[in-house]
């Protein structure tokens, strides 16, 4: 997901997704169903990107990850 941000800012999502459908095209019949969903939804992810989070939920997961790091790294210190 992130090869795709970096390289929609550097071309247009039309012509992203363009390439993108021309090398899906190129997949083997077998890979084809699975690939093909995958496809779909990059696809649907460059065109319509999602909303970005809101401020508090990002506060909240930061706050989370610090506290799953900083946890069990004080725990190990005060025993």
């Amino acid at each position: 997901m992130r090869a795709d941000d970096v390289a929609s800012s550097a071309v247009t999502p039309k012509q992203l997704t363009g390439a993108l459908r021309t090398v899906g095209g190129a997949a083997p019949a077998a890979a084809l169903s699975s690939f093909t969903d995958a496809l779909d939804r990059r696809l649907l992810r460059i065109t319509r990107p999602p909303a970005p989070l809101p401020v508090a939920v990002r506060i909240l997961v930061r706050l989370a990850a610090v506290g799953l790091v900083a946890v069990p790294t004080l725990l190990l210190l005060l025993s």
